[in-house]
C-alpha cells in the first residue's frame, strides 16, 4: 500500500499522551495524521511537539495538522478518540454529523477521579456502549484482542473499537500500530 491509498487519521484528543503516541507511530508509518483538540491552538502545540520529536528520531518529513475535533473529524476516513471519559459524551455528540460512514475507534476508560487507578463501570456498563448508544450504531461483527478484558469491534457501515482498561488500551494502540 503505497501512502498516497493509505487512509488519513484523525485522532480527537490527540494532545494527550495516548493520542500523541498514536500520532507518532502513525505519522512515522506514513500515514496523514490530522491532530484534533477542542482548541486549535492545543492542536498546533501538539503537531509542534510531534514534528520537534520525529525530528530527533531521524525523521525528516511526516505528514500531520492540527485542526479542532469536529474539523478534524470532517477531513479524516478513520477517526480515534483518546479523550477523558468525562469528556467522551460531549465530544462524540459534537462530531457525531462527521461520523457518518467512518470507521471510529473509541479508547475511552470510565476512570472517574479521584479513584482513577480503577475502572467504575457506568450505568451503561462501559464507555463503548455509551458511544455505541450515543450514535445509534449497532453490528453483530466481534473480534477479541488476546485480553481477558473485553474489546470489541463492531462494523455496519462504520466500526467502533471498545476497550476496558488502560492496559488493553496501550496493547490496542500498539495493535493498531500494526495493522494500519
Amino acid at each position: 500500500m503505497t501512502t498516497e491509498s493509505l487512509p488519513v487519521l484523525a485522532i480527537l484528543g490527540g494532545t494527550g499522551d495516548l493520542g500523541t503516541g498514536l500520532a507518532r507511530r502513525w505519522a512515522q508509518a506514513g500515514y496523514q495524521v490530522i491532530i484534533g483538540s477542542r482548541t486549535q491552538e492545543k492542536a498546533e502545540a501538539a503537531v509542534d511537539d510531534l514534528r520537534e520529536v520525529m525530528a530527533e528520531r531521524g525523521v525528516a518529513e511526516v505528514t500531520v495538522q492540527a485542526l479542532e475535533n469536529l474539523a478534524a473529524a470532517e477531513a479524516a476516513d478513520i477517526v480515534t478518540i483518546t479523550v477523558p471519559f468525562s469528556h467522551q459524551a460531549s465530544t462524540l455528540e459534537l462530531v457525531k454529523p462527521a461520523l457518518q460512514g467512518k470507521i471510529l475507534i473509541d479508547v475511552t476508560v470510565p476512570l472517574v477521579p479521584p479513584k482513577v487507578a480503577r475502572v467504575q463501570l457506568p450505568a451503561a456498563g462501559s464507555a463503548g456502549q455509551i458511544a455505541q448508544d450515543l450514535l445509534e450504531r449497532r453490528s453483530p461483527l466481534s473480534l477479541r484482542f488476546r485480553t481477558w478484558l473485553p474489546l470489541t469491534c463492531r462494523r455496519a457501515g462504520e466500526w467502533t473499537v471498545t476497550c476496558w482498561s488502560v492496559a488493553t488500551k496501550k496493547r490496542l494502540a500498539r495493535k493498531l500500530s500494526s495493522l494500519l
